[in-house]
């Protein structure tokens, strides 16, 4: 009887240890956790604040727009034009 006592001891012992220790695990988890999202709240505010919002980014886009419809238009020739070459030389 007394080693059984003794045997859920030594099972037992531990068992606190690793409560605490998992719940200071689960803690500083949680601390990184809300770090991370304050983080990236912080950059998306920064971007919609001085990125986003400005009228270069605007202005970026129209030209890129642009830029591709002409790069497609170009392509789109060349493809054409590819093709008609091929046809004639059948």
């Amino acid at each position: 009887m007394k080693d059984q006592i003794k045997l859920a001891k030594v099972i037992a012992g531990p068992a606190p240890d690793m409560t605490r220790l998992t719940r200071e695990l689960a803690n500083q988890f949680d601390e990184t956790l809300k770090a991370l999202r304050q983080k990236i709240n912080d950059v998306e505010l920064s971007t919609a604040k001085y990125f986003v919002a400005k009228g270069e980014f605007d202005d970026f886009r129209y030209e890129f727009r642009e830029d591709m419809r002409d790069l497609k238009s170009k392509i789109d020739r060349n493809f054409e034009s590819a093709k008609t070459r091929g046809e004639r030389e059948k």
